[in-house]
């Protein structure tokens, strides 16, 4: 008998010790998804960063106007691109470690989110190629193909940026979160219209 009641309490102790890891787990996951942002905050938020990489873009166009229009030595240029690149691969590797700290909350994506998530990948990806494809083996391309090759690269670019600021527009007005978007659309339409006037 006395065996049985030591059974019995070894298992109700058992029982009480998982039953309090599992709710301690739940609390701890509810706590974690609390912190993470809604898609919608998350993408409007993004601004900062898409400044950023206009500031990237206008030093990229400099680097590459000045060689391009014969200012800059082929090694000169090599080195700056080297520059960019390593510069771009510290924003690139920032921007990953930022979304792995701010999560997006499970079920808060909205089609109009996700695409301009996505016209934010597409932009990080179409500057990485633009810098990896103007210099090849060390070697920038000859003239017309590094024209024609950062020009398509730049339409591309402003395809992906027009996307981006369609569903921040829109977002923006169905959505109660409020921020100041002119700057940056702004900045953009004088980087398309200064890269127009460069042709």
């Amino acid at each position: 008998m006395n065996r049985k009641k030591i059974i019995i309490i070894s298992i109700v102790v058992i029982v009480s010790a998982l039953i309090g890891t599992v709710t301690l787990n739940i609390m701890k996951a509810k706590r974690q998804e609390d912190k993470k942002l809604a898609a919608n905050e998350w993408f409007l938020g993004q601004t900062d960063y898409l400044n950023n990489i206009l500031n990237f873009l206008d030093s990229m166009d400099t680097v590459y106007s000045l060689y391009l229009s014969g200012s800059m030595s082929k090694t000169d240029f090599v080195n700056y691109n080297t520059l960019l690149k390593q510069q771009y691969a510290i924003m690139d590797n920032e921007y990953e470690q930022y979304k792995k700290d701010n999560p997006i909350k499970m079920g808060t994506q909205s089609y109009i989110s996700q695409s301009g998530i996505t016209a934010i990948d597409n932009i990080r990806c179409e500057i990485s190629k633009c810098i990896n494809d103007c210099v090849v083996n060390g070697e920038p391309l000859d003239y017309y193909n590094m024209i024609y090759t950062y020009m398509a690269h730049n339409e591309n670019l402003d395809s992906y940026f027009c996307e981006f600021t369609v569903c921040f527009r829109w977002l923006l007005e169905t959505d109660t979160f409020e921020q100041d978007y002119s700057t940056l659309v702004n900045a953009w339409n004088d980087r398309i219209n200064k890269l127009k006037g460069e042709q």
